[in-house]
């Protein structure tokens, strides 16, 4: 994919735009630093994400288990037969409904603690491997707005421009002022924004150099899962990115 296959010609975007144009400078900040792991605990928003499962299946156990109650007592049971029969032959039709939900519910209640459990013995673990791997190779960006929306499975996501926090001032300027006269041209194009919106198809992270060419460097176009000003980018492959939101320091 080059850039000059992209709609509303970001290449020209590029050119039209001063390499040594004014940078966002009231807009830069200093980073958060995470190569101290408390810091990088505190900040990432990820210290209780273990309890969401054990919390799905406690609920879901409970549910389960009070709509089996329901239907065991209220429930009439289904008689196909006309009396010869054993009447526990009769039951056999009438236990799913309820016997699957009483089942499905004692699970669930008994799986929220051990899941519970086990994810508060692996956390840690997972915490010390996600930091070392950020202060290897992760990519800490300054997030601005856009006004351009991507495509999802249900309406459509917000976008974020995100320029590395190691670019220096001027290349950060320049990258700031292509995306803004690229997605200007989209705002006023239909035609050019909704081609540009699908072939940026389902893509979390699009680098500036795919749009604008090798120069832009320090640049992305981020699908907007957080509102964070802050973020931490994972490469896993050509074009799939894990994004780490960053809390701002207090």
């Amino acid at each position: 994919m080059t850039q000059h296959s992209w709609p509303g010609d970001p290449a020209a975007a590029w050119r039209r735009t001063p390499a040594d144009g004014p940078a966002p400078s009231s807009r830069r900040r200093n980073p958060p630093d995470l190569s101290d792991f408390e810091t990088f605990t505190r900040l990432l928003p990820r210290r209780g994400e273990y309890l969401a499962m054990p919390v799905m299946y406690g609920v879901g156990g409970a549910f389960c288990l009070a709509v089996g109650l329901h239907l065991m007592r209220y429930q009439r049971p289904l008689d196909p037969f006309d009396g010869s029969a054993p009447a526990w032959l009769g039951l056999i039709a009438y236990w799913p409904p309820w016997f699957l939900l009483l089942g499905l519910g004692v699970a669930g209640l008994c799986w929220a603690p051990v899941s519970y459990v086990r994810g508060k013995r692996d956390h840690p673990r997972y915490l010390r491997e996600l930091y070392e791997r950020i202060n290897r190779e992760g990519i800490m960006v300054q997030t601005f707005l856009s006004t351009l929306r991507l495509e999802a499975n249900e309406g459509t996501d917000p976008s974020r421009i995100a320029i590395e926090t190691r670019a220096g001032d001027a290349q950060a300027g320049r990258l700031h002022a292509a995306f803004h006269t690229w997605l200007d041209v989209l705002r006023h194009d239909d035609d050019a924004r909704e081609a540009a919106q699908k072939r940026i198809g389902s893509r979390r992270v699009l680098p500036a150099t795919e749009l604008f060419g090798p120069e832009a460097e320090g640049g992305y176009l981020l699908r907007a899962s957080s509102i964070s000003q802050w973020q931490v980018l994972l490469p896993d492959g050509p074009t799939n990115w894990q994004v780490e939101p960053v809390r701002n320091e207090r």
